[in-house]
């Protein structure tokens, strides 16, 4: 392994100490960000008992942490010209995604019309990011070698993938038999999708304080 790598041996006692003291920070801070999920769980549990509604902690607490994401990159889009069409761009994803949880709210006005907000929204971003996809290209590649960028993949492959696996009705109903229950699937595959988001928030707000601290 080249010594450019963590040659902790080789690194002066103050440095030495601010490394673990960096490490010992990020583990403290993704272990309170874990918390979150299970924690909304047990509220929803004291407040609705076994019937949770489509409005409870755990939704209110994505849609919340969806809109600070956009939020969050709009803000790095306004500071930073040279992330802008990046920022803009993840700004829109997440968009997205914050109108595609609110669809029972759309659902009252027509039936999936959460579709006809998002889709304007997505094509008017790529098209936008198509246009600078030299910038575009360079700012995606800036985030995802960070450590930010790593965090932000592993939450958006929660949300994704492991929420929509894990939570899958069939899987739950084999290990349940006769006594499956709806309601334990539905909870155990928003708190996944909580999860995701969780890491995705974190994700977010690390690398704009990055971004802002040290360009």
């Amino acid at each position: 392994m080249s010594k450019a790598l963590y040659n902790l041996e080789e690194l002066p006692q103050s440095s030495r100490h601010l490394s673990i003291g960096a490490v010992a920070s990020r583990f403290l801070w993704l272990a309170f960000v874990v918390t979150i999920p299970p924690l909304c769980l047990y509220l929803d549990i004291r407040a609705f008992g076994s019937e949770i509604p489509e409005q409870s902690f755990i939704e209110i607490t994505q849609e919340v942490f969806l809109f600070i994401c956009v939020g969050l990159f709009s803000y790095l889009a306004y500071r930073k010209p040279v992330d802008r069409v990046f920022a803009i761009m993840a700004a829109a994803f997440f968009a997205c995604l914050l109108i595609r949880e609110l669809d029972a709210l759309f659902d009252q006005i027509v039936h999936g019309f959460w579709k006809y907000i998002a889709t304007p929204v997505a094509v008017a971003a790529l098209i936008y990011g198509t246009k600078n996809i030299h910038s575009m290209l360079s700012g995606l590649s800036r985030f995802l070698r960070s450590q930010a960028g790593v965090i932000m993949v592993v939450g958006l492959v929660v949300l994704l993938f492991y929420s929509r696996l894990f939570g899958m009705a069939d899987l739950w109903r084999a290990i349940m038999g006769e006594g499956y229950i709806h309601t334990v699937k539905k909870a155990i595959e928003e708190t996944c999708e909580l999860l995701g988001y969780s890491l995705i928030i974190a994700a977010s707000a690390r690398y704009l304080l990055h971004r802002l601290r040290h360009d």
